[in-house]
């Protein structure tokens, strides 16, 4: 019986020494697993880290992108220079917009026109004629600034039959501030 008992205590022996195996190996299963877990939350991390930097860069590509073109339409679109209210060395008053510009000569004398183009660099604008006794013409200007930046403008067209004459109409010329601006020639214009 001492042997059963013995066999016995040594077959729980074994059995714990089994169990306490078994346990290790759970631990270090579990050990494995917890290290697996920490690896794939580590590589998880690192793809939405990843993830979330290529979002983040690609947001920013984009914010980058939305500005260029805000940038693009705001940069583009030039301001007609010449825009303000002036009064010339004849006495009328010019009211000059984007869009607009009125010669006002007093006791009812107003010429108006509706800008449709200009061209800061070369310094024109052409526009439609809305005055009754002048509808349905087209005028071009041309303008330039002496060296002390006195304003000079020039109304090269005035009863041209279509936009695209008005813009084909020869420039004034600038150098000639006597002769060289067809019908009442140039006119000095000063900021009011």
């Amino acid at each position: 019986m001492r042997r059963c008992v013995l066999l016995s205590m040594l077959w729980l022996g074994a059995c714990i020494d089994k169990s306490n195996p078994t346990s290790d190996t759970s631990e270090a299963e579990g050990s494995t697993t917890a290290t697996g877990s920490g690896e794939d939350g580590g590589d998880g991390g690192s793809g939405t880290g990843n993830a979330g930097s290529d979002e983040g860069g690609g947001s920013g590509d984009e914010g980058g992108d939305s500005s260029d073109e805000g940038g693009g339409e705001d940069g583009s679109s030039d301001t007609l220079e010449i825009a303000g209210n002036y009064t010339s060395d004849m006495g009328e008053e010019h009211v000059i917009t984007e869009s607009y510009w009125s010669m006002d000569f007093d006791a009812g004398e107003l010429y108006e026109y509706s800008i449709t183009q200009y061209d800061n660099d070369s310094r024109w604008l052409v526009a439609e004629n809305l005055s009754a006794d002048e509808a349905g013409f087209w005028s071009r200007f041309d303008w330039f600034e002496d060296s002390g930046g006195t304003l000079y403008v020039c109304q090269t067209a005035g009863l041209a039959a279509s936009e695209g004459d008005a813009i084909a109409t020869s420039p004034a010329d600038a150098s000639d501030l006597s002769g060289g601006c067809p019908y009442y020639g140039w006119l000095l214009l000063t900021p009011i």
